[in-house]
């Protein structure tokens, strides 16, 4: 019941939020027979008109419901514009069968299914951001959608949203429809479950079984029809479509079952026959394949040919019997009809809207609930009435205390239901996707709220951990979350299981989508951030995560992460245990305030290094003083103590902090060892020998200005050694002062390789390529650096002048306004000031 009023608050609370200029794309769109990658750049072509949603087996190309067929829509200019811009536009295509593509422009943006190995994608949805370097900024852009069946599912796009507009209204609209589902699923599921325990009380109440099992089987078949199944991946669409088809055999026959209960306390020879059936096809349905389970149910919908009747006469039987609860029955049957109606009429096209029959259904079922529970009421008066001339009212008292007792736990009971369901939601989003030789991730999860439903004991709380590995630019990274989500239990619980969909969401994307995997590593942590700040500030402040999001480059130990108000990460290396220097915090996701500059952590790991993350539960102890009174910790340098005393053992320190007093809140504790069991360097004394010689020799020349002979004698000690940082330093500085800059681009690279988390290197290297006209590459490391030391004054100025030069006069006006801010009396922004203004002028002259 508790997990019902959580999920309709934040429903509402959801509902409240500005949804942005979101452009609906229901109505004409053009089409074509087939597919050709030429039509995505044509101008002209011969295409027809369909108004989407649509079934495509209607239109007369496609009248045996097979084949392939493109729609194309103009993209609205002001989203062109916002996207030209830098601004983020996402497109929503509503549910699509069988599989399909989608191309913005000429680029290929995502898939559903896939055509190869004949995947299908059915009743999935593109919920997608279109890729920024793709827009045509002077010309018209279009969204395309290509759509293939081969007759194993409907043909279709039906919807029934299908809009587009900037990326946060996009998803927060998912995530309203999303959340209102899970509220119409979590309802029927209580109603279910509240009169399949109410047949545990009342065995011979068998209609509560036929009722649970009927608002049960419609909470599956909605969860399998909704917005919730776009949050499956597409390898499940047999899987879902089992469980539809079998939640959807279970609903007539239930409710069948439940009347003549209700009503006769019998059942009829048809109405057993018609069960027997359902059940058959039922139980068919879990291992037979798809061809043979659309016979299946081809033979249910001609068996509701009996069922429908029998349900009606049932209760128009009742009717005329003046049976009251009979009447109550057929105003929800009508509101049932008139629902399914409308809906058909929608599917058909006649109306335009949305679905409305899950909602005159939910309010069908909750009003047999009703009915239920006044006969239970009448039940009660009845028994009160004859007992109240009764002398012994001690026993009657009695009996009314335990019937309270027995609802309390009932009560309980579903509580503790409601948590374990949710518990269980969370649990495939708590993972360590990755561990290996080189990164060895070990957790502890302690959430407070610990409890016991039936047979099994769990824990359910906001804390959140989860280890991914993502491909971006060719290389492997593994991606490390802890977080803590605001609240307590259920509260907490529900900010665990928003994010932890939302990240999985996210890596889903950057895995499978070929575009997402050509930005840095600062890119895509900074769009990480935008994007989960983006989805919890539309919860209007009720949802509050604090987290570090991190990227590990296993083969050279860069480590790069951003702190959204966590406790900070601790090192233990060589027997000591410290913070991180110089560690940026940003804001909680979900806390509105753009005051904070957005900067990324980085840190050099070193081979046997071990570094620690935590949630709050490891500082807020509650420690017993001398003279036995209890006080807070405050000293988060207790950590690093016990850390140095576990010797960088996990079990080792949650031991240490249980001991030194009481945990009050949810722990979580990730420990990500680093090469901890490299082999020994072994090194060749007598080149190393020569190789110091050479270096030292080479660097007294470059301290007296002989650049020449300094070059010669360090190539030749870097041919002894190429991963030596002092002699890489030394090298570069010469390249540098001889204006060799080809070759100082190799060594930096080179360099980088080394000292992946140096920041000043980017800079340096940015600079190099631009010397050589490498200005894409330059503008790159440029931003990278900028993302990681936004108070560089000399990284900011540089790379206002390469946007410049790129003729990016905006952003170089951008850049120069955050140059001022750090030092206003720079020479330097002075200087850029004065090149910039006429080049500004000039552009204002053009327009």
């Amino acid at each position: 019941m508790r997990l019902g009023i959580w999920l309709l608050l934040l429903s509402m609370t959801v509902g409240c939020a500005n949804n942005g200029e979101v452009v609906p794309l229901s109505g004409a769109w053009d089409y074509r027979d087939g597919f050709d990658e030429a039509w995505l750049s044509e101008t002209g072509g011969s295409w027809k008109q369909v108004n989407l949603p649509e079934h495509f087996s209607r239109l007369p190309e496609f009248k045996n419901g097979t084949g392939t067929i493109t729609v194309r829509h103009t993209l609205p200019a002001g989203l062109a514009n916002l996207l030209t811009s830098g601004q983020g536009v996402a497109f929503n295509s509503g549910q699509i069968s069988d599989t399909s593509r989608l191309y913005f422009n000429s680029r290929l943006v995502s898939r559903l299914g896939s055509e190869e190995n004949n995947t299908s994608g059915h009743n999935l949805q593109f919920l997608q951001a279109l890729p920024f370097d793709a827009v045509n900024a002077k010309g018209e852009n279009h969204i395309f959608v290509v759509v293939r069946s081969v007759g194993n599912y409907r043909f279709w796009m039906k919807g029934p949203v299908i809009e587009i507009g900037p990326t946060d209204a996009i998803f927060h609209n998912f995530s309203v429809r999303v959340v209102s589902g899970m509220f119409l699923i979590a309802s029927y599921l209580m109603i279910g479950f509240y009169h399949l325990l109410l047949l545990v009380r009342r065995r011979e109440d068998i209609y509560n079984l036929y009722f649970g099992i009927f608002s049960t089987s419609i909470a599956l078949w909605i969860c399998m029809n909704s917005d919730i199944a776009q949050l499956l991946s597409s390898e499940t669409v047999i899987l879902r479509r089992r469980v539809d088809q079998i939640s959807l055999m279970f609903v007539g026959p239930a409710f069948l079952m439940f009347l003549e209960s209700y009503f006769n306390r019998r059942h009829s020879k048809i109405g057993i026959t018609w069960s027997v059936l359902c059940m058959a096809i039922a139980t068919l349905d879990t291992v037979a394949p798809f061809k043979i389970m659309l016979i299946g149910l081809q033979t249910w919908m001609a068996s509701m040919a009996v069922g429908g009747p029998l349900i009606v006469y049932t209760i128009v039987r009742e009717v005329f019997k003046k049976n009251r609860d009979a009447f109550f029955m057929t105003a929800g049957v009508v509101l049932l009809i008139g629902g399914a109606g409308v809906d058909i009429m929608i599917d058909r096209g006649i109306l335009k809207g949305s679905f409305i029959s899950q909602y005159t259904l939910m309010l069908f079922d909750a009003g047999i609930a009703i009915v239920l529970a006044n006969r239970y009421v009448r039940v009660q008066r009845q028994i009160e009435f004859l007992n109240q001339d009764l002398e012994n009212k001690v026993n009657l008292r009695t009996a009314e205390l335990q019937a309270s007792l027995t609802t309390v736990q009932e009560l309980k009971k579903q509580q503790d239901g409601d948590y374990f369901l949710t518990s269980q939601l969370i649990a495939p989003l708590c993972k360590i996707h990755a561990n290996d030789s080189d990164l060895h991730i070990s957790v502890v999860v302690k959430q407070k709220k610990a409890f016991q439903y039936k047979k099994w004991f769990a824990e359910l709380g906001g804390d959140l951990v989860t280890s991914h590995e993502i491909e971006l630019r060719g290389v492997k990274y593994t991606v490390i979350m802890n977080a803590d989500a605001m609240g307590k239990s259920m509260q907490g619980a529900g900010g665990a299981l928003v994010l932890g969909s939302a990240v999985k969401s996210i890596i889903t994307r950057t895995n499978s989508a070929p575009e997402l995997k050509k930005g840095s590593p600062e890119q895509w942590l900074k769009q990480c951030y935008l994007d989960l700040q983006s989805l919890f500030v539309s919860f209007d402040g009720t949802m509050i995560v604090s987290l570090i999001l991190g990227l590990i480059e296993k083969k050279t130990g860069l480590f790069i992460w951003i702190n959204a108000e966590h406790p900070r990460c601790a090192l233990y290396r060589n027997g000591l245990a410290s913070f991180f220097k110089k560690e940026h915090i940003l804001r909680k996701l979900g806390v509105d305030d753009e005051s904070v500059p957005f900067a990324i952590n980085s840190a050099q790991l070193r081979a046997e290094d071990i570094v620690f993350l935590g949630s709050d539960g490891r500082d807020d102890i509650r420690l017993t003083r001398d003279d036995g009174e209890s006080e807070m910790n405050e000293d988060e340098g207790l950590f690093l103590d016990l850390l140095v005393k576990s010797q960088g053992s996990l079990d080792t320190l949650v031991s240490l902090l249980a001991s030194s007093g009481e945990i009050t809140d949810d722990l979580t504790l990730i420990r990500i060892a680093y090469r901890e069991d490299a082999p020994l360097y072994v090194v060749d004394q007598r080149q190393e020998t020569l190789f110091q010689s050479l270096l030292s020799q080479g660097s007294d020349l470059v301290a007296n200005g002989n650049m020449k002979d300094a070059r010669s004698i360090l190539e030749r000690a870097r041919a002894i050694r190429d991963d030596h940082p002092a002699l890489l330093d030394s090298l570069l500085s010469v390249c540098r002062k001889s204006k060799d800059f080809e070759a100082a681009k190799e060594i930096v690279d080179r360099y980088m390789t080394l000292r992946p988390a140096n920041n000043s290197l980017l800079h340096v290297a940015s600079a190099i390529h631009s010397k050589i006209g490498n200005l894409e590459h330059a503008v790159d490391y440029g931003e990278r650096c900028r993302m990681r030391d936004p108070g560089n004054i000399k990284n900011t100025v540089h790379l206002a002048d390469l946007y410049l030069r790129l003729a990016n006069l905006e952003r170089a006006s951008t850049l120069l306004n955050l140059a001022r801010a750090i030092d206003p009396g720079s020479t330097h922004v002075k200087n850029l000031a004065e090149k910039l203004a006429p080049r500004i002028a000039e552009d204002l002259r053009g327009i």
